[in-house]
């Protein structure tokens, strides 16, 4: 009886320290790219050290300066213009639409529900993997339609 608690103990140890050292193995490059933000690309190309040289905050200041006439504080409320109340009206949508299926049976409740979940996983991204063909087959057509739909969504938002 003790001999195989101590095989369990011994089996316990091994295992947690096999998923040690696979999370680290995993977990390395992102740590390794964290502290090379505060390295110079000489210490980044040169070397495999994970902490730099000295500590160095100028990269820092200059991406938050930016580029050209915009700053990183310009992108930042641009962020915040576009999701806050996309999150907002989506979760606001979502809780009517989810009310309505689990208080209301109606015809054809089943069907609408997977085609609200088929809607779901296929997002507005999968629209670019086509964009390309679209471009090449159907240029004025699809010229027409992008320049409405950026018409359209730039009234909304405010972008131009």
């Amino acid at each position: 009886m003790v001999s195989s608690m101590k095989s369990k103990k011994r089996n316990l140890f091994f295992d947690y320290l096999l998923i040690f050292i696979i999370g680290f193995v995993l977990l390395y490059p992102i740590i390794w790219m964290f502290f090379s933000t505060f390295k110079t690309n000489e210490e980044i190309f040169g070397s495999f050290k994970l902490l730099p040289e000295s500590f160095s905050f100028q990269y820092y200041i200059d991406g938050w300066k930016g580029s050209g006439k915009f700053t990183y504080a310009k992108f930042f409320l641009n962020t915040f213009i576009m999701v806050v109340p996309t999150t907002l009206l989506t979760v606001l949508s979502a809780t009517f639409v989810a009310y309505g299926f689990a208080r209301f049976n109606f015809p054809g409740k089943k069907f609408l529900f997977i085609l609200l979940l088929a809607m779901m996983m296929f997002h507005l991204q999968i629209k670019y993997v086509e964009e390309p063909f679209l471009k090449q087959e159907f240029k004025e057509q699809y010229l027409r339609y992008y320049q409405q739909v950026n018409r359209y969504v730039g009234k909304r938002t405010g972008f131009k």
